[in-house]
């Protein structure tokens, strides 16, 4: 049994779709009606809207279809891999670095929701979408930016020196800081299977007090005026000095006024982050705008104990076998996703020893941390063994695509991304003839019954508990 199964209670992802009785399929409270042009994310051209509905006539595209069997427009592509922008949850080091710098559990909750609300407000101009990654595309890069760099919100002091005694597996306290000062964040991801599309990734603090590890399998939908895709797969959030496992799960992202109207781009849905360990979880909902009422880009929450914290040498208790009779709150999440967002302290809270918490975009003094690719293109590899292709990059597969949006050349754009398109589908048809069974190089299937049975194994891989 995956370590999915056992805290998310057997479901094998997480990518049905949230329905209501008027509208099968759509988030409750989303609108379906056109929005004002103050609302929207982008007006697309009359010339863009009608090859749209061309596109969506010819496909024959009904509610609840599924997107990825329709090639789609350049013009809607964001010049990115998937891979890419998966890597957007690491794009402020310095608070996935210091997660462990917490004194209780409850103090890195709330640290872990701070890192997990930061990872939302970085979008491209518009409302785009990534590249589809091709099958063993990888994306290799760290996020370093300067310790002084960090939100002037308050946040918990680090634990006492009688309980900072870390594995030496972990490193000395404050080399997450680095000899020149600096955060960093080691990031690696690859396309680990086409259907369905799974990406793996992994994450590691410069230090190692901090690891991540999950996958993306996402699952594209046709809704009428709305596109969705809902947010399949899971992670781990991994702190060894405390012997902590923090399990997440993702949002759904929605597109509206694909039909007509303006286009605006919304998260939606319910994300629980849970921590057997210490019996403390996160429950978190981005809301969506209801035709009356709401806002666009809400999300609210809380923190609370669900269960007793496991004894030392004992299991960790399964949310499910919560000791207590009903959850203790601690914290409240509130504030806008593409902003600031608050985590502000309980009554109980405060006497677990919490301290209140926030992302606040505006407030940091550098919104996003400098980004350094790693690992080229090998094309001595898979020049000599094209029908494997185990490992290449993304800027290697998508370098034409890239330059024809960047010039806005929509035509040379449409013949790159086809170049790809052939290239993936002579590919398969050689590894079909030939019974070759694509092996990715990074990442190892651990439960092939399942979109989140995937380990990396890669350099500075860590073990995660389950």
């Amino acid at each position: 049994m995956s370590w999915f199964t056992k805290v998310f209670g057997g479901k094998k992802d997480s990518t049905s779709s949230p329905t209501t009785d008027d509208n099968p399929g759509v988030e409750p409270g989303a609108t379906e009606q056109q929005l004002p042009a103050s609302d929207a994310d982008e007006v697309l051209p009359e010339d863009n809207r009608s090859l749209l509905l061309q596109l969506i006539s010819k496909s024959g595209l009904t509610m609840g279809v599924d997107l990825a069997k329709v090639t789609l427009p350049t013009f809607i592509l964001e010049p990115r891999s998937l891979l890419q922008k998966l890597s957007d949850t690491v794009v402020h080091p310095e608070f996935f670095s210091t997660i462990a710098d917490g004194a209780t559990p409850e103090q890195r909750m709330a640290l872990v929701c701070r890192w997990y609300m930061s990872a939302y407000h970085v979008r491209p101009k518009g409302t785009k979408k990534p590249y589809n990654p091709v099958l063993g595309e990888t994306f290799q890069a760290r996020y370093t930016t300067t310790a002084t760099t960090t939100s002037s919100a308050a946040v918990p002091p680090p634990p006492s020196a009688s309980s900072s005694s870390s594995s030496s597996a972990t490193g000395a306290r404050g080399e997450h800081s680095g000899a020149n000062g600096n955060v960093s964040v080691h990031w690696v991801s690859q396309q680990v299977s086409h259907h369905p599309p799974v990406s793996a990734f992994f994450a590691r603090s410069l230090d190692g007090r901090t690891v991540m590890q999950g996958t993306f399998a996402p699952k594209s939908k046709f809704l009428g005026n709305s596109a969705a895709s809902m947010g399949g797969g899971a992670f781990r959030l991994y702190l060894p000095e405390h012997r902590e496992v923090y399990y997440l799960t993702w949002p759904n992202v929605y597109v509206r006024g694909v039909l007509f109207g303006t286009l605006l781009m919304e998260i939606g849905g319910d994300v629980t982050i849970t921590c057997p360990a210490s019996g403390v979880q996160a429950s978190l909902t981005f809301e969506t705008k209801g035709y009356f009422s709401g806002k666009h880009h809400a999300v609210k929450g809380k923190i609370q104990r669900i269960a007793a914290p496991a004894s030392a040498g004992s299991p960790a208790l399964s949310p499910r076998a919560a000791s207590h009779p009903a959850p203790v709150p601690l914290a409240t999440v509130d504030g806008l996703w593409i902003s600031k967002v608050d985590i502000s302290t309980l009554p109980a809270g405060l006497a677990a020893g919490m301290t209140n918490v926030c992302f606040d975009k505006l407030a940091l003094h550098q919104t996003i941390a400098q980004l350094t690719i790693l690992e080229p293109f090998d094309a001595e590899l898979n020049n000599a063994m094209p029908e494997v292709c185990r490992m290449y990059s993304s800027q290697h597969v998508w370098a034409g695509l890239t330059t024809a949006l960047e010039r806005n050349d929509q035509t040379l754009a449409t013949e790159a991304k086809n170049e790809v398109e052939e290239r993936q589908r002579t590919l398969r048809t050689r590894r079909k003839d030939e019974s070759i069974d694509f092996v990715p190089s990074l990442f190892r299937q651990t439960d092939p019954n399942n979109v989140v049975g995937w380990e990396y194994v890669g350099a500075d891989n860590v073990a995660i508990p389950e």
